[in-house]
């Protein structure tokens, strides 16, 4: 698979694949409910569907407890996203939300704040992703549970906000602690948490992978560090929609993990990022 810098898509090597547009991405959600539970890089997928449908739909920067909802609507007959400020594992469960019991999909998009905010190590957070994936799994009862992956990062990228000691203080941790190390750490610590749901007997859990969308200059050139511009975002959406709303599936990928009764994934990494 690879990025195509002329054309900005993305272009799979094993499968065809076709961008969504207004039309085909409200097909999607006739009759259906999406929640989205999770952090900014999540929202700001929410916010290229909703764009690309031409709903009239504005999601708040965060949401707190009990609902975390930052907003939603509708996007086709009989069919709306939402979407829930779950940012860390730490301190949220998306299970604990009622609509996930009800949603048609639903969606998690959980890392960037533990990898630098709520840093606590990788092992630590592969537990408690495990834990929360399950939980999640089981609140589904059956119906699918889409996960989105750790994207590339670009920590040279990061740049300073406000010009403040927290503002330098943040671009510093921005740059220490999404490393490539980093990323490859809690990449591997993702895709062994999803296996370690399948292996307890929940396959209605899916990867999504945005890797290959995200890994290529074009990408790189249009990253704040951790987030990218609308056209890079697109192409995310449109490998989610095609997961959720065609069935499209990654293949071959749980061969490659499996669930670590003594999870090691900080061995042999140069991890930077202070603990919290």
């Amino acid at each position: 698979e690879s990025w195509d810098n002329r054309t900005k898509t993305w272009v799979p090597s094993h499968c065809a694949f076709a961008a969504f547009n207004k039309s085909t991405v409200r097909e999607c959600f006739v009759n259906k409910i999406y929640g989205f539970y999770g952090d900014s890089t999540l929202r700001n997928i929410a916010n290229e569907i909703i764009s690309l449908a031409g709903a009239n739909i504005k999601l708040e920067t965060w949401a707190s407890a009990p609902d975390y909802r930052c907003g939603g609507g509708t996007i086709a007959r009989g069919g709306n996203l939402n979407m829930y400020w779950t940012p860390s594992a730490y301190h949220q469960l998306p299970a604990s939300i009622g609509s996930m019991s009800t949603d048609d999909i639903s969606v998690i998009g959980i890392a960037a704040w533990d990898m630098g905010e709520y840093y606590r190590g990788v092992n630590t957070w592969f537990t408690k992703m495990k834990g929360l994936l399950l939980q999640a799994a089981k609140k589904r009862n059956g119906r699918p549970l889409y996960v989105m992956h750790v994207h590339h990062l670009y920590p040279s990228q990061c740049k300073l906000q406000h010009d403040t000691e927290r503002g330098r203080e943040s671009v510093k941790k921005c740059r220490r602690c999404n490393a490539e190390d980093a990323m490859l750490a809690f990449r591997e610590a993702l895709e062994s948490a999803i296996i370690c749901v399948k292996t307890s007997g929940f396959d209605n859990v899916h990867l999504v992978d945005t890797f290959g969308i995200t890994s290529n200059s074009f990408a790189e050139r249009v990253s704040d560090g951790v987030h990218f511009d609308g056209v890079v975002t697109r192409g995310e959406v449109n490998l989610l929609l095609a997961a959720a709303g065609r069935g499209m599936r990654h293949v071959g990928r749980d061969n490659n993990f499996t669930c670590p009764l003594n999870p090691a994934f900080e061995a042999s990494r140069e991890l930077n990022c202070p603990l919290r």
